[in-house]
């Protein structure tokens, strides 16, 4: 087992670093820049045109590998390796017409959110009927399993819905969302050992070696950025190795900081429209808001890190129990 991890960490993280070498430059040159909200940080506005879209570089970095061991050394057949990389698929593809979208109309303005919930609802019902209509739907809601039956449908489209959404809201400081996507996979591998599920365990560690590479080049000043293209995927990824390792509700745990990171702007935007102007935060997400205290970008990153950290320490305690 070992060696299956080493190899799987050692080529993703070189693939990965060699195709973000090769790929920057080609997305500079291409002028597939992010566009920067103006109503943001006025300390971001001059990361106006830094490559996107790195999310489909780090896909290729970790599922190429993932594919190779997965069927050398573990033997997956066909349906197996989907149920891992199909609905990070479905979630790139919206991602990336977003990205497209925001590129070609050089604003903020991509998808709308009425049809990206569209788009979203449709990619997870085909791969519920595809891969998971036969799925155990028993979930464990902290020492109490409830089966839900028919139901089950939109447990798992509540998982991707609020998953996808938390991770694409996280991601908008240099380096933040990959830092915590790095430590909440660390929390995936300690359940999956647990439950001897090494083909999660390898799937893991692909995906923490590309996202180091990532990071390499997307800590502050940040040279490329996943865009929507891979915060929505990685969001997507998350939720599923949750549900393909039957501990759904660990999510809460695993994720703690993307779900501050959302209940703060649903805190904004509800306490905004009730008090008619009022804001309980100078700038949602929260990570923003740190910004406008005047903490700089590494500084936020730290503290939201270590919070992810201290998560992985709870898990710990709660399925060792």
């Amino acid at each position: 087992m070992n060696s299956l991890l080493f190899y799987g960490f050692l080529i993703s993280f070189a693939l990965s670093s060699f195709l973000l070498i090769l790929g920057i430059p080609i997305l500079r040159k291409m002028k597939a820049g992010q566009n920067i909200r103006e109503d943001g940080p006025k300390t971001h506005l001059k990361k106006q045109g830094t490559p996107t879209m790195g999310g489909i570089i780090i896909l290729i970095g970790f599922s190429i590998p993932f594919i190779i061991l997965s069927k050398i050394y573990l033997d997956l057949n066909f349906n197996q390796i989907m149920m891992f990389l199909f609905p990070i698929y479905i979630y790139l593809i919206i991602g990336f017409i977003d990205d497209l979208l925001i590129i070609i109309n050089k604003n903020n303005k991509g998808i709308t959110p009425f049809h990206k919930i569209i788009m979203q609802i449709l990619g997870v019902l085909l791969y519920y009927i595809l891969f998971l209509k036969d799925y155990n739907t028993i979930v464990d809601l902290y020492y109490i399993e409830v089966d839900f039956k028919k139901m089950y449908f939109l447990f798992v489209l509540l998982i991707f819905l609020s998953s996808t959404n938390a991770v694409n809201l996280t991601d908008g400081l240099d380096g933040l969302a990959s830092g915590l996507l790095i430590i909440s996979l660390i929390g995936v591998i300690l359940i999956s050992l647990l439950k001897e599920r090494l083909d999660i365990v390898l799937f893991s560690v692909c995906t923490i070696a590309s996202l180091m590479a990532f990071l390499i080049f997307n800590h502050n000043p940040a040279l490329i950025f996943m865009g929507n293209a891979g915060s929505l995927m990685f969001g997507a990824m998350l939720g599923n190795l949750m549900i393909l390792i039957e501990e759904e509700m660990l999510l809460l745990i695993i994720g703690i900081v993307f779900l501050i990171e959302t209940l703060s702007v649903i805190i904004q935007v509800t306490y905004f429209k009730i008090t008619k102007g009022k804001r309980v935060f100078l700038m949602a997400p929260i990570h923003h808001h740190f910004e406008k205290q005047g903490m700089n970008e590494l500084t936020v990153d730290l503290l939201l890190w270590l919070i992810g950290l201290i998560s992985i320490i709870v898990l710990f305690m709660v399925v060792i129990r």
